[in-house]
């Protein structure tokens, strides 16, 4: 079990003997979380919130107007969400080095990566859980918090956070979320990552993570069986190339394929409409 203290770790970290590397996908909820700083997350929430609209939003309704002002309107917003993650990474890491209780609390969710001069990654989880288990008071702006310890907080939250991880992990991978796509691609079954979806939709309560939860699950309408291999893409491509892209992808399926995706669609809309209706009603 490797030890170092926070005080020895900012220490290190400014000697230049440790490196950090934050995990991307998960700086923005790090940020957001309630161990953050608050003056980062108003930024945060304005560009990511803006990067969602500009790629998934703007676009549908620019479609009718010409496609190519669609797709420069989707790299302009997939660009600033880029932005906003490394944005994130850098509040992260930047809150880690000022705050004991975050710097903790990141590493424990395997938020961030620890190497020393010689690349070996430096493993703290194991003894912050330990610590945390009993109930270690630290400080934070001189006064005391107690961290409430029992380890399932710190725990895997179940199959459901291990589908949304892997779909978060899968998105990255393929960013563009109207690309048709096989179902073997997907990391589980469609109709779990399905539900898992709509349960984290219901569950969260920040708008700007509810938009980017509702957009993933209304691409999973894209994925159908027996589609077969099909070209990956990227937002880094020419808006005449992924246009070309998506047409020749739509010809090559056939429009009964292109009626399931929208029924799909539809339903998923419907599904995450009826959600929004009983919170408000609540």
């Amino acid at each position: 079990m490797q030890k170092l203290t926070h005080k020895e770790f900012v220490e290190k970290y400014k000697s230049g003997s440790l490196t950090v590397l934050i995990d991307d996908m998960k700086a923005g909820d790090f940020v957001l979380s309630q161990y953050a700083s608050k003056y980062n997350k108003p930024a945060h929430q304005f560009w990511t919130w803006t990067g969602l609209i500009l790629t998934f939003i703007v676009p549908l309704g620019l479609l009718a107007v010409h496609w190519v002002l669609s797709l420069l309107c989707a790299g302009i917003g997939y660009a600033i969400i880029k932005s906003a993650r490394k944005s994130a990474q850098e509040f992260v890491l930047e809150n880690m080095l000022e705050d004991e209780i975050f710097w903790a609390y990141v590493l424990i969710y395997d938020g961030a990566i620890i190497k020393d001069k010689n690349g070996q990654v430096v493993n703290l989880k194991e003894n912050l859980i330990s610590q945390v288990k009993e109930d270690l008071e630290v400080t934070r702006e001189s006064e005391k918090l107690k961290i409430n310890s029992k380890k399932e907080k710190f725990m895997d939250k179940g199959k459901h956070a291990k589908i949304l991880q892997a779909f978060a992990e899968h998105i990255k991978k393929y960013p563009v979320p109207i690309m048709i796509r096989d179902s073997k691609l997907l990391p589980y079954p469609k109709e779990e990552m399905l539900t898992a979806g709509l349960l984290a939709y219901q569950a969260e309560t920040n708008p700007v993570l509810r938009k980017g939860i509702s957009v993933g699950i209304i691409s999973l309408a894209f994925y159908q069986d027996n589609i077969g291999d099909q070209p990956n893409s990227d937002m880094s491509v020419s808006n005449e190339e992924m246009a070309k892209l998506i047409q020749e992808t739509e010809k090559q399926v056939g429009p009964k394929i292109l009626e399931k995706i929208e029924k799909e669609r539809k339903l998923i809309k419907a599904s995450l409409d009826e959600i929004d209706n009983k919170k408000k009603a609540a």
